[in-house]
C-alpha cells in the first residue's frame, strides 16, 4: 500500500536522524557556531534512542526556538502517543489499530530524541506523566486535547471511538506540523530542524489516512 510505503520512508529517516547525532552534526556544529545562543568548547554528548547505550553528539548551535520547539513538543507527543494507548479495547477497527501503532512507534522515538537534545543544552526536560493542559509555553491552539477531550475519548468505543479519535487526532497532527514550521523558521539547531521536517512529512501521511477514514 501507498500509504504503508511512504509511512515505512518517514520512518526510516526518522531512524537515520537519531542515528546521525554523532557524525554530521558535530561538523555543523564547529561551523555554525557564531548563529548560537550557547556554545562551548566540546560538543554534547546524549543517548541516542537508536543506537541503545551509544552516545551521540548533539549540535550546540540553537536558540530560544529550538528550546521551545522540543519542551513543547514532547508533552505534545506524550499526549499523541497517550491517545494510541487508548485504542486497544476500545475498537478492533484495522486501519485505526494500525494507526495508533504506527503513531506510538514513530513518536516514542522522537521524544526520546528531543529529551537528549535538552539536556546536551543544559535546559530542563519536561516531566512524563506531567498534566498537559499545565505543560509550560503549550497553547491548547496547538492542537493539544484538554482534560474533557481525553475524559471523553475514554467512554467511547466502537463507531463512536473511531471517529472522534480519528478527529482529535487530525487535529493533534495539525498542531504538530504547524509547531514543526514554527522550528523551521526560526529554529537554528540543524538536528531539530531535521526532525522538524521528518515530524511534518510523517504526519502529513498520516492526515491523509485519517481524513480518507471520517465519515
Amino acid at each position: 500500500m501507498r500509504t504503508q510505503n511512504l509511512f515505512t520512508c518517514v520512518a526510516a529517516a526518522t531512524t537515520l536522524l537519531l542515528a546521525s547525532c554523532g557524525s554530521d552534526m558535530t561538523e555543523m556544529s564547529g561551523m555554525s557556531g557564531t548563529t548560537s545562543t550557547a556554545t562551548t568548547a566540546s560538543p554534547a554528548t546524549a543517548a541516542s534512542p537508536a543506537a541503545g547505550s551509544a552516545t551521540a553528539s548533539v549540535s550546540e548551535v540553537f536558540n530560544d526556538a529550538d528550546v521551545a520547539f522540543s519542551t513543547d513538543m514532547i508533552p505534545h507527543h506524550q499526549q499523541a502517543v497517550e491517545m494510541a494507548d487508548m485504542v486497544a479495547g476500545r475498537t478492533t477497527t484495522p486501519a485505526v489499530v494500525a494507526l495508533a501503532g504506527e503513531i506510538k512507534a514513530a513518536q516514542q522515538p522522537e521524544i526520546d530524541l528531543m529529551t537528549a537534545f535538552l539536556k546536551a543544552w543544559g535546559q530542563q526536560p519536561p516531566m512524563q506523566g506531567m498534566d498537559h493542559d499545565m505543560a509550560p509555553g503549550m497553547e491548547m491552539g496547538m492542537g493539544m486535547m484538554s482534560a474533557a477531550d481525553m475524559t471523553t475519548l475514554t467512554g467511547l468505543s466502537g463507531t463512536d471511538f473511531d471517529q472522534k479519535w480519528l478527529t482529535m487526532m487530525i487535529a493533534h497532527h495539525e498542531g504538530a506540523i504547524e509547531m514543526s514550521n514554527l522550528e523551521l523558521k526560526q529554529g537554528s539547531n540543524p538536528q531539530a530542524k531535521q526532525l522538524a521536517d521528518a515530524i511534518i512529512a510523517g504526519q502529513q501521511v498520516e492526515i491523509a489516512t485519517m481524513t480518507a477514514l471520517v465519515k
